[in-house]
């Protein structure tokens, strides 16, 4: 301890892996076994004005979304942390999925961060992949994890979206 305050631990720190087969990151998914709860074990953070950019908007799936546009010409996005490291490794094999509801034609990218590094899956100006439509409608998303994570055992910012 400091000055009898507190612990210091050396490795890893790796939590059991959590249980079930759906966490959610963000949504109202009753069905989930494991979450992220904004406020509790979770913070949305977002750069370059957008803290005034997000706001609720009506889902296809439960009572609401998060919506919001980048300023133009800047770096900007929106993420999900998490207040701890988190051992994702029981979803190994599996696959992100969210909803996307866009007709903007910008490239934008999705990240995610490990305690290892971080991977991204970039869509190209009007690109459409990963059942991304951009018609304006709600559209599947769904993205392979080996795709998009590289360390499912140490994740730090499982969903970024930017510029």
């Amino acid at each position: 301890s400091l000055d009898g305050v507190g612990a210091v631990s050396s490795g890893p720190g790796y939590e059991d892996a959590r249980a079930g087969d759906i966490f959610a990151i963000y949504g109202d998914d009753l069905t989930a076994n494991s979450q992220m709860t904004l406020g509790t074990n979770a913070e949305l953070w977002a750069w370059s004005g957008g803290a005034s950019m997000l706001v609720a908007v009506t889902s296809p799936y439960g009572d609401s979304a998060l919506s919001f546009t980048f300023p133009a010409a800047t770096w900007s996005g929106m993420g999900f942390n998490s207040s701890d490291v988190m051992n994702l490794s029981n979803f190994i094999g599996g696959t992100l999925r969210f909803k996307a509801k866009t007709s903007s034609q910008e490239p934008f990218r999705i990240h995610s961060w490990t305690r290892t590094g971080g991977r991204e899956i970039v869509w190209g100006y009007g690109e459409e992949a990963y059942g991304l439509v951009r018609d304006g409608q709600w559209h599947d998303v769904e993205i392979p994890l080996d795709l998009f994570v590289d360390n499912l055992y140490e994740v730090i910012r499982p969903f970024q979206l930017g510029e």
